[in-house]
């Protein structure tokens, strides 16, 4: 004898799912088929990218500030250029914060499937400032501090990724931006 309740013996209980779905785009609630519009898609796909971007910076973040304000070995050492390498970090860090908050804003503020007049400009700007930032970067430790062999290893080898990682970064930007204008 079969243990099967008879509801689930009869073809008449059983729904299929799939011709539920409705794949004209148009909202049909007598089966409660889930509709995305373009404008919904576009939202969630900004909402990816910055998450994407967010999840990228957010250990570079961490790592400028906590290098920033725990000297370790070089980060106070004074340097030719008369910035220490503890305010470079700082600066970096927080600048960065900044331009992620910033760009949240604008991309939850837009409505349009464009990129907006602002957030070009922001990004040109953060480019402008970011290549100026590293080269300072490079200076302090590259030419000055790198040679005094005052660094330990730590802070040598996160300036030494963060440096490349940066030159690597604006690179792919400045690359990205030559595609956007074609």
């Amino acid at each position: 004898m079969s243990s099967i309740s008879p509801e689930l013996t009869n073809n008449t209980n059983i729904r299929d799912i799939e011709s539920q779905i409705n794949i004209n785009g148009s909202n049909n609630s007598q089966t409660g088929a889930v509709v995305v519009t373009a404008k919904e898609k576009y939202i969630c796909t900004k909402l990816c990218t910055f998450l994407f971007v967010f999840i990228i910076a957010s250990p570079f973040i961490v790592c400028d500030l906590y290098f920033a304000y725990n000297s370790i070995s070089c980060q106070r050492d004074s340097n030719p250029v008369g910035l220490e390498l503890s305010t470079w970090l700082q600066v970096n860090g927080y600048v960065t914060i900044g331009v992620l908050v910033t760009s949240f804003i604008i991309i939850l503020t837009n409505d349009d499937f464009e990129i907006p007049l602002s957030l070009k400009i922001l990004r040109i700007i953060s480019s402008l400032f970011s290549i100026t930032w590293l080269i300072i970067g490079s200076v302090i430790f590259w030419g000055t501090l790198i040679n005094t062999g005052k660094c330990e290893s730590n802070i040598s080898n996160y300036m030494w990724a963060r440096l490349i990682l940066g030159f690597i970064s604006v690179w792919f930007n400045n690359n990205s931006s030559k595609k956007d204008k074609k």
